[in-house]
């Protein structure tokens, strides 16, 4: 009987919806404005763990760190710009469609920016398509161009869902009751 409510309970487990799933990466823009020094920004983008094509809903929050000439501003929050569709997420990554005309996802505080912009628009004045990190103080920005295809923009850590875990944990329990079961035969 135990083992048939351990079954059942972890079989359950295994069917709920999918947790939030946060995506991180590094970048360095490799076309700065003329003057500008060192640029480079670093990530996370949240979402509520939809798989497929992401609406501006699901993406739930975001940290930014952006480092200029080696000084660093950070912020987060839900200030994000999204248009067009074009974003997409698995569990493991999430990408834009840069050669999709107008989509656009941008990371923004009121002042700093990180853009993922494709055909048609722009973030400030770099060639489309794109990925860009802005200071709006007007110190500086970078971008690092894009193809016009899909690209990963970025990548979730290899951790296993709760679902994954419990399925593990009931077929350790298993194995452990199997063993007593064995040795307690052999002992008589």
């Amino acid at each position: 009987m135990k083992f048939k409510t351990l079954l059942l309970a972890s079989m359950m487990l295994a069917s709920t919806a999918a947790s939030a799933i946060t995506y991180t990466v590094n970048f360095a823009a490799s076309n700065l404005i003329a003057g500008s020094g060192p640029l480079a920004a670093t990530y996370t983008i949240s979402t509520d763990g939809t798989l497929g094509a992401l609406a501006s809903g699901n993406i739930t929050g975001y940290t930014l760190s952006i480092n200029y000439n080696g000084t660093i501003t950070n912020s987060s929050g839900s200030s994000i710009y999204y248009n067009g569709g074009g974003v997409s997420a698995t569990k493991s990554m999430v990408s834009v469609d840069f050669g999709r005309a107008l989509a656009g996802l941008v990371l923004y505080n009121g002042a700093d920016a990180v853009c993922f912009i494709a055909s048609g628009i722009s973030c400030v004045g770099e060639p489309t398509p794109a990925s860009v990190i802005f200071l709006n103080s007007g110190l500086a920005y970078g971008y690092l161009p894009r193809s016009r295809g899909v690209e990963v923009i970025a990548t979730a850590a290899a951790v296993p869902e709760a679902a994954t875990w419990t399925l593990m944990v009931a077929g350790f329990g298993l194995v452990g009751a199997a063993i007593r079961r064995r040795s307690a035969a052999v002992a008589a």
